[in-house]
């Protein structure tokens, strides 16, 4: 098997196994992808048999009070960013998340999962991947917060300039990659820790980097 078949085996299992809200296990069992032709429609499946729950998501990078946490935590935390303008995730942001949280459970009782979304609100009931990771928020210590105040969240920080934020916004052919390249560094500047794509998962542990 070559490598980019394996890797897509590999994130197929995960998605499989998100998708049907079973909790992700340490081994790759392969047999275990003739299921995911089967969870292709779970979405739709999904939202019919649920009704819509949207949350109102707080904007942590311009309250001084819900960044002090972090900022006091030693940066042992993992900030995920989805710039699209969706209000939820899709199966393998979500499994990027998750692999996230449980990568620091055994030593690191410290590691905490921030994802900002350039949305005002969360959509929990958008698909059965972003409904399994929020019930499960305060077992793997997941926060969501909204990033979609891009001027405010600017104030004050490196990247503070009318003309540099008239760029990333209005000229840039692609605006909503720099967007996310400039929140990533703000997120990281005021609150220190780890920053990820949000399809990156991970497979070995964070501990190692603990203290």
């Amino acid at each position: 098997m070559t490598v980019p078949k394996l890797s897509f085996v590999i994130m197929s299992h995960l998605l499989t196994k998100f998708c049907v809200g079973i909790e992700m296990q340490d081994t790759i069992q392969f047999n275990d992808i003739k299921h995911f032709s089967e969870q292709t429609n779970c979405n739709k499946k999904f939202q019919e048999n649920h009704e819509s729950l949207k949350i109102d998501l707080d904007s942590l990078l311009t309250r001084p009070d819900l960044m002090l946490p972090y900022q006091n935590n030693h940066g042992q935390q993992v900030l995920f960013i989805e710039s699209s303008g969706r209000d939820y995730l899709d199966g393998r942001q979500a499994c990027a998340v998750e692999s996230a949280a449980r990568s620091g459970t055994k030593l690191n009782d410290a590691l905490r999962i921030i994802v900002l979304l350039n949305s005002t609100q969360l959509d929990v009931h958008a698909n059965n991947a972003t409904s399994q990771l929020y019930k499960a928020r305060k077992e793997l210590k997941i926060n969501f917060y909204s990033a979609s105040n891009f001027d405010e969240i600017l104030v004050n920080t490196p990247l503070d300039d009318k003309f540099l934020k008239r760029k990333i916004r209005h000229l840039s052919k692609t605006p909503i990659h720099h967007v996310s390249d400039a929140l990533r560094l703000v997120a990281i500047y005021r609150l220190g820790g780890w920053y990820f794509d949000i399809d990156t998962v991970i497979f070995k542990s964070l501990d190692v980097y603990h203290g």
